[in-house]
């Protein structure tokens, strides 16, 4: 499924009652399924509803009539920026497709590139985490000793990309909009395993 076509289409309950329309969605962390829809009714008054009440979905979707007080999830990144983990600009996120393969299209001026959804952070704005080597690798002859150059730690390589760049938004308990990113900074982020956050403070668009 792909969650953009969700947006716009009438909510009707399962006996033709117009509930109202979509307006956007909310995500679980992983991006994997849907979580909750935010509508509007006639007067554009909004609301929403758990995607669990959900029923069918087709030219409209059909729902029970049970709203919830406030969506749960992370908004759907379609719409936004996106960045990479080293904040440089890859173009529009314009569509998502559901599912642990899920993926997000982006747009670029170069055209349309797919990335992996499990790749995804979405906070005030969207970024790539960096990709992860799992695939298996035929062995490699070593180099002696003495020519062997040390591996860097692709950990120390992504704290090193933040270091001296200005915070965009507050992070509570570490650091406060403006501030520039510190070793110490980045060091209480990775403590309290919120260096995620860290960076979505840094690319964040305001």
């Amino acid at each position: 499924m792909e969650y953009s076509k969700l947006i716009g289409k009438q909510v009707f309950t399962a006996r033709g009652k117009l509930l109202g329309y979509v307006t956007g969605l909310y995500l679980s962390e992983d991006l994997a399924s849907a979580s909750a829809l935010s509508c509007a009714d006639e007067e554009e008054e909004e609301f929403f509803l758990s995607f669990d009440s959900v029923t069918k979905i087709g030219d409209a979707l059909i729902a029970e009539n049970k709203k919830i007080e406030a969506p749960h999830g992370v908004p759907c990144p379609v719409g936004k920026t996106v960045y990479d983990e080293n904040g440089s600009y890859l173009g529009k996120a314009t569509s998502l497709t559901s599912g642990n393969s899920g993926a997000l299209t982006v747009l670029s001026p170069l055209g349309e590139k797919e990335y992996p959804a499990k790749r995804i952070c979405v906070g005030d704005t969207v970024f790539l985490r960096a990709k992860l080597n799992t695939g298996s690798k035929k062995p490699q002859k070593k180099a002696p000793e003495e020519e062997r150059a040390p591996a860097e730690d692709p950990d120390e390589i992504y704290k090193n990309n933040l270091l001296g760049k200005k915070l965009k938004a507050d992070l509570e308990g570490i650091a406060l909009k403006g501030e520039i990113v510190s070793k110490q900074m980045i060091a209480r982020a990775h403590e309290s395993n919120r260096l995620l956050e860290l960076t979505a403070a840094v690319l964040s668009e305001g």
